[in-house]
């Protein structure tokens, strides 16, 4: 019988900022704990594509876009 093994990843997600807008209003960083890897987000649309993806594969722009 096969074993099936789960992996379960860790994640900081900083939240800079939060508004009324309707393509969700929220801007921020995800970070992998104990690496340099950061990619930002400006929706919660973009929130949930690098959360689904895993960080190791980013989904939208890197933290140096975000200024």
């Amino acid at each position: 019988m096969a074993q099936s093994t789960s992996v379960t990843e860790s994640y900081i997600v900083r939240i800079y900022r939060r508004g009324e807008d309707a393509d969700g209003g929220i801007a921020g960083l995800v970070e992998l704990p104990g690496q340099d890897t950061r990619i930002a987000f400006r929706s919660y649309r973009e929130l949930q594509e690098i959360l689904e993806a895993g960080i190791r594969t980013p989904a939208c722009a890197s933290a140096d876009d975000m200024a």
